[in-house]
């Protein structure tokens, strides 16, 4: 199974669904275009290894690992395989990124369902719905290193500025959560003497006791005081063969940060990003051991 294959054909679906957004005719957009995002996360999965597209069934297994021969389903195309949402779960991990788009592209494919069985009218947040399809069509690029250009074809430049577009609207919903925050701050804590205020400082900090695997200490980009970014953390090891077993790492994949002094609160990695905040970084755990072991 070659996923430069699923990858050309997840690329005629994405410029079907472009062709009928800009004709405003949701329905075929949602149709379309879901099959583009699901056939570009197959893509990103089999380039791990084709197994991973498959659902709980042996023979399909079989089939993609190798077994044919042993296999009830002898045809490869017969192979059961993730629905939507589970594939969006999978790539989501694989991809940290995707996480700010994944909520959006579990309704674009849910809506798909609707539309294909019942004819239900797509609903008022169609705009939303496309921004979060050809984002997590680039993000999905970007880690296949696939050509955006050939993939998108006539309509790239069209992607290009709405994605610009989207990108300065994050950008101006930060600033405007920033100029919030350092207003509130200041009213909190402008007038106080600096003794008083650093005693305050030390007390708060103190109290954040971030969870661990869960949460680190990082700086508010708008009062500059510690606060917790909180998400997720994942297991990973370095490429390794039989002569070298690799070495093994933490990674946080952060999905919020909030400042308990300016009350700031970021939602998402494109927020995060937009503020000078990681999004993804590794972690030195105390013992790699006791997170890999459930109690």
């Amino acid at each position: 199974m070659d996923f430069r294959k699923l990858i050309d054909s997840s690329s005629e679906a994405a410029r079907r669904s472009l062709s009928h957004q800009v004709k405003e005719d949701w329905d075929q957009f949602l149709i379309q275009g879901s099959m583009a995002i699901e056939l570009l996360g197959k893509a990103t999965l089999v380039r791990i290894h084709p197994s991973l597209i498959v659902d709980k069934d042996f023979d399909s297994l079989l089939v993609v690992s190798g077994g044919l021969k042993y296999s009830k389903r002898k045809d490869p195309w017969s192979i059961k395989t993730v629905g939507a949402v589970e594939l969006l779960t999978r790539c989501a991990q694989v991809i940290p990124d995707l996480k700010s788009v994944e909520g959006k592209l579990r309704v674009l494919a849910d809506l798909r369902n609707s539309v294909v069985h019942i004819g239900a009218p797509p609903p008022k947040e169609m705009g939303e719905i496309l921004d979060a399809f050809l984002r997590g069509a680039v993000i999905h690029l970007e880690w296949l290193v696939s050509d955006q250009k050939a993939y998108f074809g006539e309509y790239y430049d069209y992607v290009q500025k709405r994605l610009d577009a989207r990108l300065a609207d994050v950008n101006k919903l930060v600033a405007g959560k920033i100029a919030s925050a350092k207003s509130v701050f200041d009213e909190k804590y402008g007038s106080l003497e600096s003794h008083v205020w650093h005693g305050i400082e030390a007390v708060v900090s103190k109290s954040l006791n971030p969870i661990r695997y869960e949460q680190i200490v990082a700086t508010c980009p708008a009062c500059g005081c510690d606060g917790l970014l909180s998400g997720t953390c994942q297991l990973e090891w370095d490429q390794f063969d039989e002569d070298d077993p690799g070495d093994m790492s933490l990674r946080l994949n952060a999905k919020d940060f909030n400042c308990p002094f300016c009350n700031l609160h970021l939602d998402g990695v494109d927020e995060l990003k937009a503020a000078g905040l990681r999004a993804t970084m590794t972690l030195e755990p105390e013992d790699l051991y006791d997170f890999m072991i459930d109690d």
